[in-house]
C-alpha cells in the first residue's frame, strides 16, 4: 500500500499526543492496529485537503531503533514523506525557548568521530533536508507558528513569541541533563544548531538509503527543556502537542496540495486508444518500476510489445517506446517479466482466428503469424534472447483471454479485448457497458487485488513456454 506520510515518535506519549491533536484538529478516521501490529492508519481531512498516514512509536529510544523502524515502514507503506515528531532539548544560546518548534534543516550525529590522544574529535557530516522542503518551511513556518500560539498558550516574554526554527539539529544516544555536555556539543556543532535529540539522524539516513530514493524525511520537534540540571517534565505534554499541531497545519496546507492523488480507477476514453499521450503514460509506468520488481503482462500474442513491426519509413523518434522501456527495465534495473499469451494451437485461438481471418489457412491467420513472430524474437540474441528463460518467463494459456493487462507494483492497466470484430469496427465499444479504451487501477483500489489474484491463478494454470536452445537456427521449436 502507498501512503502520503509515515509518522514516527520515539515515545508512546508523543504518539498519543499526535492522535489526540489529530482528532481535535480535523475530520479524522483512525484505524487501530490488530494483534501484535502497532501501526495505526490515519486519514485526516480539513478544508478540502486530506492526507493518508501510517504511524507508530518506537519500542526503544535512539537512532538505531529509529533507522530500523523507518526502513520497515518505508518498505511496507511507500510514503512520500516520513516524519519524526515529538520533543527535544533546545540550545538556549540560540534563543530557543521552551515550546519553540525545531524543523531540522539537517541532522548531525554528534557521536560520529574518533578518539585521538584521549580526546574525542567530532567528524560527523550532516544529512540535509530536501531543498524544496527547506524552501517551503522557510517561506511558511512563521505563518504556521503564528496560528499555533493560540491553541496552547504558554507564559513567555512578549519579546520572545513562539518561534519555528529552521536549523541544524544534532542527534546522539544519550538523554542529556548536563549543561557541560550541552555546551560541548554546541561548541562543535554547525553554526545556528538549535536542538539536541536522539532519533533524527537515524530517520534521515534510513530515508537516504532507501533504494527508490523517493522518500523525503522531515523532523519537527518542540523544545521541552535545555538539557541542563533543571530538566523536568513540565513542558513535555505541551511540546508534544505543539509538534503535532505544527506538522498537521503545515502538511495539510503546503504538502498535501503537492500530492496528486489519482483516482483509484481511472477510465480512459476510446479517443485515446492510440494516442501518444497514453503510450507515454505506459512508458512512464514501466520506467517507475523499481530495481528487481516483477512486471506482469497478459496479451493475446504480445506482438505489439515483444515483436512490433519495423517502421516503413525513417523517423527520428523511437517507433516502439514501450518495447524500449521494457528492455531497459530488464537490462538496467534487473526487473523481471512474466507474460501470459494465448496458446496459438488452442481451441480458443482457432475460434478467434476463424473470426479474424475467415478466408485464410491456419498458418496464414493473423494470430498465428503474430505468435510465430514473437516466438522468433524470444530466441533472438538481439531481441529477448538474453533474458528469456530467467528474467523473462512466458506461459501459454488454453483459456480465452478477455482483457489485456499490465500489472505493476504501483498500478495496473487493463484493456478489454474486442473479440471477433472487423478491422474497421475495432474502435467501437462492445456495448453501452464498454464505451472506453482501458482502465488505470491504483494499488489502493479493491480491483487491484482482484487483478493480482487473477494473474496468479491464471499463471498457475498455464503451460510454460520454452525454446530449444540446441535447435540451431530453427525458430519453430517453441514448446
Amino acid at each position: 500500500m502507498k501512503s502520503d506520510f509515515v509518522i514516527i515518535t520515539a515515545l508512546k506519549e508523543e504518539f498519543d499526543a499526535f492522535l489526540n491533536v489529530a482528532k481535535d484538529f480535523a475530520a479524522c478516521k483512525i484505524v487501530e492496529p490488530k494483534g501484535d501490529d502497532s501501526v495505526y492508519q490515519i486519514e485526516i481531512s480539513r478544508d478540502g485537503r486530506s492526507l493518508l498516514a501510517f504511524g507508530t512509536w518506537q519500542t526503544h529510544i535512539g537512532q538505531v531503533s529509529t533507522a530500523a523502524l523507518a526502513t520497515k515502514l518505508i518498505n511496507a507503506f511507500h510514503p512520500r514523506y516520513i516524519v519524526l515528531l515529538g520533543i527535544c532539548a533546545g540550545f538556549e544560546k540560540e534563543r530557543v525557548m521552551k515550546g519553540d518548534i525545531l524543523v531540522a534543516s539537517e541532522t548531525i550525529n554528534y557521536l560520529d568521530g574518533k578518539v585521538h590522544d584521549g580526546r574525542f574529535v567530532p567528524g560527523g557530516h550532516g544529512i540535509p533536508l530536501d531543498e524544496s522542503l527547506r524552501r517551503l518551511f522557510l517561506d511558511h513556518k512563521d505563518e504556521v507558528i503564528g496560528s499555533l500560539a493560540q491553541v496552547y498558550p504558554l507564559p513567555r516574554p512578549k519579546e520572545h513569541p513562539l518561534t519555528a526554527h529552521l536549523a541544524p539539529v544534532v542527534t546522539g544516544d544519550w538523554v542529556v541533563s548536563d549543561p557541560g555536555v550541552m555546551d560541548t556539543v554546541h561548541s562543535w556543532a554547525p553554526r545556528g544548531t538549535a536542538g539536541l535529540e536522539m532519533e533524527g539522524d537515524g530517520l534521515f539516513r534510513a530515508a537516504r538509503m532507501h533504494t527508490e530514493g523517493s522518500v523525503r524525511p522531515i523532523l519537527i520537534k518542540s523544545a521541552c527543556d535545555y538539557g541542563d540540571l533543571f530538566k523536568n517534565d513540565e513542558y513535555r505534554q505541551v511540546a508534544a502537542c505543539y509538534s503535532a499541531h505544527f506538522f498537521l497545519r503545515f502538511a495539510l496546507k503546503y504538502l498535501c496540495p503537492q500530492i496528486h492523488r489519482a483516482p483509484e480507477v481511472e477510465v480512459v476514453s476510446l479517443s485515446q486508444l492510440r494516442s501518444a499521450r497514453d503510450s507515454e503514460r505506459l512508458v512512464s509506468a514501466i520506467a517507475h518500476c523499481h530495481r528487481g520488481s516483477t512486471i506482469r503482462l497478459i496479451s493475446i500474442s504480445g506482438r505489439g510489445v515483444l515483436a512490433p513491426p519495423d517502421p516503413t519509413f525513417s523517423q527520428k523518434e523511437d517507433p516502439h517506446p514501450v518495447k524500449t522501456a521494457l528492455k531497459q527495465a530488464l537490462k538496467d534495473r534487473k526487473c523481471n517479466l512474466e507474460a501470459i499469451l494465448l496458446d496459438p494451437s488452442s481451441e480458443e485461438a482457432r475460434a478467434r482466428m476463424g473470426f479474424e481471418s475467415p478466408q485464410k489457412t491456419l498458418t496464414e491467420a493473423m494470430l498465428w503469424r503474430h505468435s510465430h513472430e514473437v516466438a522468433i524474437k524470444l530466441n533472438d540474441p538481439a531481441a529477448w534472447g538474453p533474458y528469456f528463460g530467467h528474467q523473462f518467463k512466458v506461459k501459454y494459456s488454453q483459456i480465452g483471454l478477455s482483457f489485456g493487462l499490465w500489472l505493476f507494483d504501483h498500478s495496473a492497466r487493463i484493456e478489454p479485448y474486442h473479440f471477433g470484430k472487423a478491422p474497421d469496427k475495432r474502435s467501437e465499444p462492445e456495448s453501452a457497458l464498454c464505451s472506453f479504451s482501458h482502465l488505470w487501477v491504483s494499488p489502493d483500489a479493491a480491483e487491484y487485488e482482484l487483478l493480482k489474484d487473477h494473474f496468479a491463478k491464471l499463471w498457475t494454470a498455464c503451460t510454460k513456454v520454452e525454446i530449444d536452445r540446441q535447435a540451431g537456427d530453427s525458430h519453430d521449436d517453441v514448446k
